[in-house]
């Protein structure tokens, strides 16, 4: 079912997790309606091929005012390409 906030929850934990492996941020495709509210942003000179631009999301962990937001292309590892 949706709407148990199951999947922000999941998040949350995530973007902790990753904070403690001394990631320095985050980077996915999704929708920003959703991701918004963990404080993920759309900036516009991060790509990735095949996917419309307002697609790409960042999160820096950085919380201060003179970090910057990641640019350039994204890769993602192999294991996450899916074929039918």
């Amino acid at each position: 079912k949706q709407r148990q906030g199951i999947g922000s929850m999941l998040m949350r934990a995530v973007i902790e997790r990753m904070k403690t492996l001394g990631g320095k941020g985050c980077v996915l495709v999704g929708d920003r309606a959703f991701y918004g509210r963990f404080g993920f942003q759309n900036p516009l000179e991060l790509t990735h091929e095949g996917v419309p631009q307002e697609f790409v999301l960042a999160l820096n962990f950085d919380l201060r005012p003179e970090a910057r937001m990641p640019k350039g292309a994204v890769t993602f590892h192999s294991a996450f390409l899916v074929t039918a």
